[in-house]
C-alpha cells in the first residue's frame, strides 16, 4: 500500500491540470511541458534556459496555473504602456491580513491604487530626493568607517552583510525618520522586526501564498510575520500621534517619506510638488501626471502599508545591487580602476554631481542588467487579448510573465551579454523596453530614483576609499550545493531540475531506472533520497540490516489515530508489540475461517454482474470490484454486513470513501512532501470526520460485544474480534501452526509461533481497523480489476485460466491456494501493476551500501520502486508482456518481486489479499468471459 501512488494516479486537481496543459499545447504556442517544471533550479536560470530554447514568447505553467512568458520589447511596450488598462494588476497572491495589502505594489490597478500612487509620486520628485541625500551621505560615511578595520587587517568579510546594515539604516531614516546604527545596534526593534519580515524563516508562507493562494487563504496563512507587521502598524500610529502632539503633523520640516505623505492630510493639499527635473525623471512618471496636484489623503492603514513596502522593496534589492556591483568590480580590476579614477576627479559627492558621473551610472546600470533585483514581473490579463501580430490570443485570467534576467542577456540587444561592460551604457543602443530592472509603464518602480541615489552615494564612497578584491572564488550557492550532493559523491541520478510535477510517478521512476541503473540518487522536494532496486542490496536493507532501516518514510498524518497503526509507526517497541499481537490473526487457520465471507460476497458480486452479461452492456469493472472489496473488508474487519452496490449511503461506505477518496489528497501531498508545513498548518491527512466515525464505531463494537458477553472467546472471525480476544489475561489470539504455500520466510523470522504479550488499547484498535480499510480496499480491488483487464487483453490466458477453474469442483481455501494458473495470473498482475509503486525507508545511521563504495548518510530516504524492478529484463524476460506461465518455475531473485514488500515490515495482510483475489477472480472467470469494450484511452 502506497498512498503517494493514489495521488499520482487519481488526484482530480492534477487531472484537470493535465487537461488545461493539453489545451494550451494545442494552440501552437511553444514552451516547456508540465513535466519540465523545475523544483529547485534558481528561477533566473530556468527562465534563461527556456528563453534560449523557446524564444521571447512561450507558454508555461506555474504549478496549477497557465502562464505566458513575454519578453519581446515591442510586445512589452503594448502590455506595459499602450494597453496598460488590460494588464493593470500584478499577479494575485495571498498576503494574509497584513495591512501591506494596501500598498501600491499589491493593490490592483483600481481607483485606490491611482489615488495612493498620485499622492506618493511627488515624494519621489528630484526636489524631495535631494533633501534626503544628507541622510544617505551620513550613513555612507558610517558604513565606510566600519570597513576600515578590514582594510587595515586585510581580513576577508561578507560585503552583502555589511551593505545590508547600511541599507537598513538608510531606509529606516528615510522612511520613518528613525536613526539606527544597525551594525552596532542589531537588537533595535526596527531591525529585529524588519528582518522578520524580510527573513527566510517565513519563506514557506510566501511560497504557499504565491503558488497556492487558495490554500494559503483557506488556512489563514500570513505572508509576513504577523508580529512584525503589527509592530510597524503600531510604529506608524505612534509616529502620527507624536508628530501631531508636537504640532508637527503638517508642514513639518522633516524629510522622511512618512512625513511627506502625511503632509497631504490637511485640506487635501499636495506634497509640495516641485517641477525640478534631471536625468532621473522617467517618461513613465511624466505619463502618470506627477506634476498634477493629487487629491485625497492616506488613511493610517495605507500609511502603514506604504511604510512596510519601503522596507520590503528598498532594503534587500538595493543592498544586493550594491554588493553585486562590488563583486563585478572585484572581478574586473580595470573597470574598478576606471571608476576610482572618475571618482577621484570629483570634488564632492552631491546629488547633482553623482547624477552626472558617467562611469558610476554605467557601472550601476550594468550591474542591475546582469543581476536585476526583479527577476520576475507578472501581470494579470483582465480580458482575452490578441498579442500583436503573433496570432496568439491570451485568455482572460492568464498570468503574463516578464523575465528581466532573460531579456537583459539577449545578445540581440546586449552584445556579449554575459560580460560586465559598463561602457556599453555610454551610447546605449538597446531597445528601451529591453531594460526591465525597474519595470516600465504606470507601474514602474516608484522608488527607482531613490534607489539609484542610494547606490550612487554608497558605491562612490566605497570605491573612492578602497580597492576591492575577491577573497576566494565564489562558492556554490546553497541550493545548488544541497541538490548536487549525489553528483559530488559520484552517484548517478537526475538532478534537481529533472524532477517532474505531474508525470505519473511510476513512469518517472521507470525512466530513471533505465537511465541511471538500479542504484541512483535523487531528491524529493527538499529531501535527499537514494533509489535502491538491486535485489542483493535490498536483502541487506530489508532483512539483514533491518535495524538500520526499520521505519517507513516519515510524513505528517495529523491527529488521527491512524498514526498508531503498524504502517505509520516507526519500528519501535510499540510497533513490535502491535505487530506480534496482530500477526496470529493473519495465520492460515484464521484466514480459512474468513473464506465463507469472501465466498458469499463473491456470489453477490456475480449476481450484480449478471445483468451486464445478459444485456452485453459495457461497464466499469473497477467500480464493481470496488463495491465487492468494500463489502469484504467491512465484514472481515468489523463484522458488518453491507451490500455496497445497493446501499451506497451506508455510513461505513460513506466514511470509508471519505478516507479513501481523492477529495483530501491535496492534504496528503503536503503531508507527504512537506510534513513540517503540514504540521504547522495542522493539516489532517485523512478526513477528520470520517476518522472520528471509525473511532466511535470501534468503541461501539467493543462496548456491545462486552455487554453481550461476547467480548472474549467469541466465535466471530473478524479481525477486530481476533485482536480484542487477546485482552483477557494477555492471552494470544489462538495461534495455530497450520501452514501452507502462503507462509512467508519473513513471517517465520518474526516468530509468529510465539505467544505475543500485551494488549491493544482502544486507540490502537481503531488505528488498525482504519488501516485495514486503507490498505485492503483500493489495493485489492485495483489488482482484481487489473487482472480482468490483462486477461481481456490476452484471450488465450483467459481461456487457460477458465479451463483450470472448470476442472476445480469447489473453491475452498485449500483448493484455491494450489490452483497453479490462477496464482500465476495474480502474481503476474501484481508484477506488471503493483499496488505498492513506492516503498521508502528511513536510514537511521550512516550506512555503507554493500560493495558500491556509496555511503548513505543518516536521515536519507531509501526509495524502493517495485514497478521498476518488476520490469527489469534481467529478472523478467519480455518484462512488458503479460506471461503468467513465467511463474510455473520462477527463476527470478526472491527480492526482485516486491509487490508486498519484504522483511519484518512485509505487508501483514498479503495472504488475506491473495485469498480475496483468488476467490473473486476464480468465480468471475469460471462464470464469465471478459472482453474490452474499447481500446484503453490515454489518461
Amino acid at each position: 500500500m502506497d498512498l503517494i501512488s493514489n495521488i499520482w494516479y487519481t488526484h482530480p486537481y492534477i487531472t484537470s491540470t493535465v487537461v488545461i496543459i493539453t489545451s494550451i499545447a494545442m494552440h501552437g504556442v511553444p514552451g516547456p511541458c508540465y513535466m519540465e517544471i523545475p523544483m529547485f533550479e534558481p528561477h533566473h536560470e530556468y527562465t534563461q534556459r527556456a528563453y534560449k530554447k523557446y524564444g521571447r514568447v512561450y507558454g508555461a505553467y506555474d504549478l496549477t496555473r497557465r502562464t505566458i512568458a513575454i519578453n519581446d520589447p515591442e510586445l512589452l511596450k503594448d502590455i506595459m504602456v499602450k494597453d496598460f488598462h488590460i494588464f493593470p494588476d500584478h499577479k494575485h497572491f495571498h498576503m494574509g491580513s497584513s495591512k501591506i495589502n494596501q500598498s501600491i505594489f499589491l493593490l490592483p490597478g483600481n481607483d485606490q491604487w491611482k489615488r495612493i500612487r498620485s499622492i506618493m509620486s511627488p515624494a519621489f520628485s528630484s526636489g524631495k530626493l535631494k533633501a534626503m541625500m544628507a541622510h544617505i551621505s551620513d550613513f555612507s560615511d558610517t558604513f565606510v568607517k566600519n570597513l576600515d578595520q578590514y582594510a587595515k587587517s586585510a581580513e576577508p568579510f561578507n560585503i552583502r552583510d555589511k551593505v545590508g546594515a547600511f541599507a537598513m539604516d538608510v531606509i529606516s531614516a528615510c522612511a520613518y525618520g528613525i536613526n539606527i546604527d544597525s551594525i552596532n545596534n542589531p537588537d533595535h526593534p526596527v531591525v529585529v522586526n524588519a528582518k522578520k519580515i524580510l527573513g527566510v524563516d517565513s519563506g514557506w508562507r510566501q511560497v504557499l501564498g504565491i503558488l497556492a493562494p487558495g490554500v494559503a487563504k483557506f488556512f489563514g496563512v500570513e505572508f509576513f510575520d504577523i508580529d512584525a507587521a503589527n509592530y510597524f502598524d503600531t510604529l506608524t500610529n505612534q509616529i502620527l500621534k507624536e508628530r501631531k502632539h508636537n504640532n508637527k503633523y503638517t508642514n513639518s520640516r522633516r524629510t522622511d517619506f512618512v512625513q511627506l505623505m502625511i503632509n497631504s492630510e490637511k485640506s487635501n493639499t499636495d506634497l509640495g510638488y516641485d517641477s525640478n527635473s534631471d536625468v532621473d525623471v522617467t517618461p513613465q512618471e511624466v505619463a502618470e501626471g506627477a506634476a498634477k496636484k493629487p487629491k485625497g489623503t492616506l488613511t493610517p492603514d495605507e500609511l502603514t502599508a506604504q511604510g512596510m513596502l519601503l522596507y520590503i522593496a528598498g532594503y534587500d534589492t538595493t543592498s544586493a545591487s550594491i554588493a553585486n556591483a562590488v563583486f563585478y568590480l572585484s572581478q574586473n580590476p580595470e573597470c574598478q580602476r576606471l571608476l576610482a579614477q572618475e571618482l577621484k576627479a570629483c570634488d564632492e559627492f552631491t546629488y547633482e554631481k553623482l547624477v552626472h558621473l558617467k562611469y558610476l551610472n554605467a557601472v550601476i546600470n550594468e550591474t542591475v542588467r546582469l543581476s536585476p533585483s526583479l527577476t520576475r514581473n507578472a501581470r494579470e490579463c483582465l480580458q482575452d487579448y490578441k498579442l500583436g501580430n503573433t496570432g496568439i490570443t491570451i485568455p482572460k485570467g492568464t498570468s503574463v510573465e516578464i523575465y528581466p534576467h532573460a531579456i537583459q542577456r539577449d545578445p540581440e540587444f546586449w552584445p556579449e551579454p554575459d560580460t560586465f561592460k559598463p561602457d556599453r551604457w555610454f551610447e546605449p543602443k538597446h531597445h528601451p523596453m529591453a531594460f526591465q530592472a525597474f519595470g516600465a509603464g504606470p507601474r514602474v518602480c516608484i522608488g527607482q530614483r531613490f534607489a539609484m541615489n542610494e547606490m550612487r552615494m554608497c558605491l562612490a564612497k566605497l570605491i573612492h576609499r578602497y580597492d576591492f578584491t575577491l577573497a576566494q572564488e565564489p562558492k556554490l550557492d546553497y541550493m545548488r550545493w544541497r541538490f548536487t550532493y549525489w553528483a559530488r559523491h559520484g552517484v548517478p541520478g537526475p538532478n534537481y531540475m529533472e524532477m517532474p510535477i505531474f508525470e505519473p510517478h511510476h513512469t518517472y521512476v521507470q525512466r530513471s531506472y533505465k537511465k541511471y541503473g538500479r542504484v541512483y540518487g535523487g531528491y524529493d522536494l527538499t529531501r535527499r533520497t537514494i533509489a535502491i532496486n538491486d535485489p542483493e542490496l535490498l536483502k541487506d536493507i530489508m532483512v539483514k540490516d533491518f535495524h538500520i532501516f526499520p521505519d517507513h518514510k516519515h510524513f505528517h498524518t495529523g491527529n488521527s489515530k491512524i498514526s498508531q497503526s503498524i504502517f505509520f509507526l516507526p519500528g519501535n517497541d510499540q510497533w513490535k508489540r502491535i505487530r506480534s499481537i496482530m500477526t496470529p490473526a493473519f495465520s492460515s487457520g484464521k484466514l480459512k475461517a474468513m473464506m465463507s465471507h469472501i465466498s458469499d460476497y463473491s456470489d453477490t458480486f456475480l449476481i450484480n454482474l449478471d445483468k451486464y452479461a445478459k444485456s452485453g452492456e459495457a461497464f466499469n469493472i473497477r467500480d464493481m470490484v470496488g463495491a465487492f472489496a468494500m463489502d469484504v473488508i467491512s465484514a472481515c474487519a468489523y463484522g458488518i454486513n453491507i451490500d455496497t452496490l445497493n446501499n451506497p449511503d451506508h455510513p461505513v461506505v460513506v466514511n470509508a470513501k471519505k478516507i479513501l477518496g481523492v477529495d483530501v489528497n491535496w492534504r496528503q501531498v503536503v503531508g507527504l512532501l512537506i510534513p513540517g508545513l503540514a504540521k504547522m498548518l495542522k493539516l489532517e491527512f485523512f478526513d477528520i470526520e470520517a476518522a472520528t466515525y471509525f473511532d466511535k464505531l470501534t468503541n461501539q463494537i467493543l462496548k456491545e460485544r462486552k455487554h453481550n458477553n461476547k467480548y472474549t472467546n467469541s466465535r466471530r472471525t473478524d479481525f477486530i474480534q481476533l485482536m480484542i480476544d487477546s485482552e483477557k489475561s494477555n492471552t494470544d489470539l489462538g495461534y495455530d501452526s497450520n501452514s501452507d504455500a502462503d507462509v512467508t520466510p519473513q513471517e517465520l523470522a518474526e516468530g509468529t509461533a510465539k505467544k505475543p504479550k500485551g494488549t491493544l488499547t482502544p486507540d490502537e484498535l481503531t488505528a488498525q481497523g482504519m488501516l485495514l480499510y486503507i490498505a485492503g480496499y483500493d489495493t485489492t480491488s485495483a489488482s482484481i480489476a487489473n487482472a480482468v483487464f490483462y486477461l481481456s487483453q490476452s484471450p488465450e490466458c483467459q481461456r487457460l485460466l477458465a479451463q483450470e477453474l472448470i476442472k476445480c469442483n469447489e473453491f475452498t481455501y485449500e483448493k484455491l491456494v494450489h490452483l497453479k494458473y490462477l496464482n500465476a495470473v495474480i502474481n503476474e498482475t501484481l508484477r506488471l501493476s503493483p499496488s505498492l509503486v513506492r516503498n521508502a525507508r528511513e536510514c537511521l545511521q550512516d550506512y555503507k551500501l554493500g560493495n558500491t563504495g556509496i555511503t548513505i548518510p543518516k536521515g536519507t530516504s531509501v526509495e524502493i520502486y517495485p514497478h521498476a524492478i518488476h520490469r527489469d529484463p534481467e529478472f523478467w524476460p519480455e518484462p512488458d508482456t503479460f506471461k503468467p506461465d513465467r511463474w510455473f518455475e520462477p527463476k527470478h531473485h526472491p527480492m526482485a518481486f516486491q509487490a508486498f514488500g519484504a522483511g519484518p515490515r512485509v505487508c501483514i495482510g498479503q495472504r488475506f489479499a491473495m485469498n480475496e483475489m483468488r476467490m473473486c477472480l476464480a468465480k468471475l472467470i469460471h462464470r464469465y468471459e471478459f472482453t474490452l469494450a474499447q481500446e484503453p484511452k490515454l489518461e
